[in-house]
């Protein structure tokens, strides 16, 4: 799928999300192609990663694997609470959670507009662009971010996702630790050693926890 991320509707749009595979090989290619730009929001990633997880969204995903499936099912992702199957999201930030420029619109509209109210014509200047001179009076957007992420993370592990975290040497730990199921289950990392690290502890954890049932 070829997604023009330059202009339209799809601009600064990210890669299509690789759905749930048992494909190593395929998990290291997608890993390999991905580069590091533009802002960090967090909540964003974390819905799509639940929407990978979700039954809402079974039969939906393109490629999504269909290695061993349990009795009953065609595709991924499975039911809440099949048995011997487990929902995990590991969630990895290397910055603080922002939506993006001032003047770019993005999923939760603008920066100087979130959490405001303004007429809808505010947002277009003459020309039909975006008004880049709107007064900012959305200075409390970044607490509404977390907060977003938080609303996220609290539905997800009602719905009895496990939550992992990791911290890349910059953010808000103290979001990243509430996100997570425990305590425990929040990492910070400030090297590509600690890095390592912790998701072989995560890994070795989801391992045992398996090998348990």
């Amino acid at each position: 799928i070829v997604i023009d991320s330059t202009h339209g509707p799809n601009k600064y749009c990210p890669p299509v999300l690789l759905p749930l595979t048992a494909e190593k090989s395929t998990i290291n290619t997608e890993i390999d192609a991905m580069v590091a730009n533009g802002n960090t929001a967090v909540n964003i990633g974390m819905v799509w990663g639940w929407r990978t997880l979700s039954p809402r969204w079974n039969g939906q995903w393109y490629g999504s694997s269909t290695y061993n499936l349990p009795s009953g099912y065609s595709a991924l992702p499975l039911d809440y609470g099949e048995q011997n199957m487990d929902k995990v999201v590991v969630l990895m930030t290397d910055g603080e959670n922002t939506i993006g420029s001032k003047n770019v619109y993005n999923s939760f509209g603008r920066q100087k507009l979130y959490g405001t109210s303004q007429p809808y014509s505010s947002y277009w200047d003459n020309n039909g662009f975006m008004n880049p001179y709107l007064p900012n009076d959305g200075d409390d957007y970044p607490d509404k971010a977390d907060q977003k992420l938080l609303d996220t993370c609290t539905a997800m592990k009602a719905a009895g996702i496990k939550i992992y975290t990791v911290l890349l040497v910059d953010g808000n730990s103290n979001m990243m630790r509430d996100c997570a199921t425990s305590p425990k289950h929040a990492f910070v990392a400030k090297t590509a050693d600690d890095l390592k690290k912790h998701f072989n502890t995560i890994g070795e954890e989801l391992s045992n926890l398996r090998i348990s049932k």
